[in-house]
């Protein structure tokens, strides 16, 4: 059910005591969140999004860009994943080095 003002029927969600940083309202909800960020970004970065202006916005964050943020989130979780990687990669071809080392003695 809607009031008179366009506003649904629901009181603001308890932001913690954050407001837009836009426009300073109450009423925020949770911002979309892409899926190569996963749940360590989530952890990392609370993404809130204004009923009132459509602002999004980290509630951490509050004045910092969002789309910043989320770009800096990726590189890195995915540089420290790729870093993992090589790592294994690099393990794996140092042991069968090895073991071709020792089979030839």
């Amino acid at each position: 059910m809607k009031k008179g003002n366009d506003r649904p029927d629901f009181s603001p969600m308890p932001s913690g005591g954050t407001a837009c940083p836009k426009c300073g309202s109450d009423y925020l909800r949770k911002a979309p969140w892409p899926w190569y960020l996963g749940t360590v970004g989530l952890m990392l970065c609370r993404p809130l999004a204004c009923e009132d202006c459509g602002h999004q916005f980290d509630a951490n964050k509050p004045d910092a860009d969002l789309g910043t943020r989320k770009r800096n989130l990726a590189i890195l979780i995915n540089g420290i994943g790729l870093v993992g990687i090589l790592l294994v990669v690099g393990m794996l071809v140092l042991y069968f080095w090895w073991m071709m080392d020792q089979s030839r003695r």
